[in-house]
């Protein structure tokens, strides 16, 4: 919980060592690593959220929020792909 405050008051490193500090606690609780995913994600690393989301996923497969993200993350990388795509084509 003190995890999820520090994440909306963006202190993402006391979020983190919040987070820490549950895994050893609660390792396959499905919301420390969607937190992780959340705080990952405003830190510009995606490749470390869709990981984050997959474990909380793995870990209850209907979790709302980890699907939920783990889908804004894909598309947004699809989108990206595109416009990567279509960069090249109009190089040529």
């Amino acid at each position: 919980g003190l995890a999820f405050v520090e994440y909306h008051l963006f202190n993402y490193d006391k979020a983190m060592e919040q987070l820490s500090k549950a895994e050893n606690i609660e390792a396959l609780n499905p919301d420390i690593y969607y937190v992780k995913a959340l705080i990952q994600y405003e830190q510009g690393k995606k490749n470390d959220a869709l990981r984050n989301s997959a474990i909380a996923i793995g870990l209850e497969q209907d979790h709302e929020g980890a699907n939920h993200l783990s889908n804004f993350i894909l598309k947004e990388k699809r989108r990206e792909h595109l416009k990567i795509i279509r960069g090249s084509r109009t190089l040529h």
